[in-house]
């Protein structure tokens, strides 16, 4: 039987700093790792790249207990894997064309996408309340009555109010809530980009709002705060701030797909950002 090959790091993101780093968090092909509020994320190829993400091929079966991380290579599992600059992931999208003549027939096809592809249970109903109706019990109602009450607050200015009753809100690593104002914060960046507005401060006082001391959360929100997006997503975002409508579908089905009802939710976060957060960032 000829030797398992050797591992080889594929893309490494720009946000993967030196440490030593211990399991937090494992799937069947992704694995997170936490050195104090430092998240990184070893993944298969498939996964994608990102800011934190080490793409490693072929994906171990058992992700090791620890990271060491250096500059140039990764120790794991009594393993050194070496990788050049070259195979960093650059992180941050590029609005060199934004193009405002065009976003609000971009933003039609991103809330197309969003509601053809959002699972059942996802922050969608916030664009069509026709979804409410598949929503049953007393806690699904209440929740949804909950998120729609936090968007209307947050779209209309009141951001202490809005963050509030969004955050922490919903299942899962990362919950519907958090998503939903990770994808405010980066719609706040693209705002900024195509209508030529500063929405910093804006920026910065969300973050600082929604923060709540969960390490996989408060990591999440600061690369939407500091605009450091995985592969899928930066494309997503390049085509609504200057792509073609038949880009933004594409793009948009990708990033919908790449995952359970995280994707939908920030992008529902972002597309209401975008179409109707005048209020916040005017």
């Amino acid at each position: 039987m000829p030797p398992a090959p050797l591992p080889t790091i594929v893309s490494i993101g720009d946000r993967v700093g030196p440490g030593i780093y211990t399991l937090h968090s494992r799937f069947r092909r992704a694995a997170n790792y936490i050195r104090a509020s430092r998240i990184v994320t070893t993944a298969a190829v498939e996964v994608g790249a990102g800011p934190a993400n080490i793409l490693i091929e072929p994906y171990p079966d058992k992700p090791p207990l620890s990271l060491r991380i250096s500059p140039g290579r990764v120790e794991a599992g009594g393993k050194t894997i070496r990788f050049p600059t070259a195979r960093r992931y650059s992180s941050r999208p590029e609005f060199s064309r934004p193009d405002r003549a065009g976003l609000d027939r971009r933003l039609a096809v991103l809330r197309g996408e969003i509601l053809e592809l959002a699972p059942p249970l996802s922050l969608a109903f916030l664009l069509d309340r026709r979804r409410e109706i598949g929503l049953r019990g007393g806690f699904q109602k209440l929740f949804a009555a909950r998120i729609n009450n936090g968007a209307e607050l947050l779209l209309a200015g009141e951001i202490d109010k809005g963050v509030a009753a969004l955050r922490g809100r919903g299942f899962g690593l990362t919950p519907s809530g958090d998503d939903f104002l990770a994808g405010v914060l980066i719609g706040l960046h693209l705002r900024q980009a195509i209508r030529r507005r500063d929405c910093s401060r804006c920026r910065d006082r969300i973050f600082g709002r929604a923060r709540r001391g969960s390490p996989m959360t408060d990591h999440f929100l600061a690369l939407a705060h500091d605009l450091r997006l995985p592969a899928r997503l930066k494309d997503l975002a390049e085509a609504i701030a200057g792509g073609t409508e038949s880009a933004t579908a594409e793009r948009a089905a990708d990033w919908l797909r790449s995952g359970a009802g995280s994707p939908a939710d920030l992008a529902t976060g972002l597309y209401a950002t975008l179409k109707e957060g005048e209020r916040l960032c005017s």
